[in-house]
């Protein structure tokens, strides 16, 4: 358990954790290897993770099948002991125009476009793994050794 406490943290933040979110962290965990803690969450989460999200990394490769929307306020609950240790870094990438502040955390935005049809979702998917290849990769050669 420590040791995945002690590892860089990447949180993705969108309104539902049912699509973008849930999106970007399937990518990272992908990308991160192991390496990069993963996490997602919702300002307002859905009950569910929308089946077409499901379908879309499934294509892909990426299963999500065992994962869940959340409230950010729970996620943030459930790790607010965590901060206590000495976290190597804790990033969230925010995809909601709502201010998030959470304590010791670098927050980024990303300003990224609902999806209305199946093409949608694939220039969505493409966008955010484009994005997230990149954020790994900084933030992994950041935190080597770290």
């Amino acid at each position: 358990m420590d040791a995945v406490l002690n590892k860089p943290t990447l949180i993705f933040v969108s309104r539902k954790d049912a699509c973008r979110s849930q999106m970007a962290a399937a990518y990272a965990k992908a990308a991160a290897k192991g390496c990069v803690r993963v996490l997602s969450a919702g300002i307002d989460p859905a009950e569910d993770i929308f089946a077409e999200t499901h379908a879309f990394l499934a294509d892909q490769g990426l299963d999500i099948k065992y994962q869940k929307p959340r409230h950010l306020k729970d996620l943030i609950e459930e790790t607010s002991a965590e901060k206590l240790i000495n976290r190597p870094s804790f990033l969230v990438v925010s995809m909601v125009p709502d201010k998030i502040s959470l304590p010791e955390a670098t927050i980024r935005s990303w300003d990224l476009d609902e999806i209305e049809d199946s093409d949608g979702m694939e220039a969505l998917g493409k966008e955010i793994r484009r994005r997230v290849e990149i954020l790994v990769s900084d933030f992994q050669s950041r935190h080597q050794g770290g």
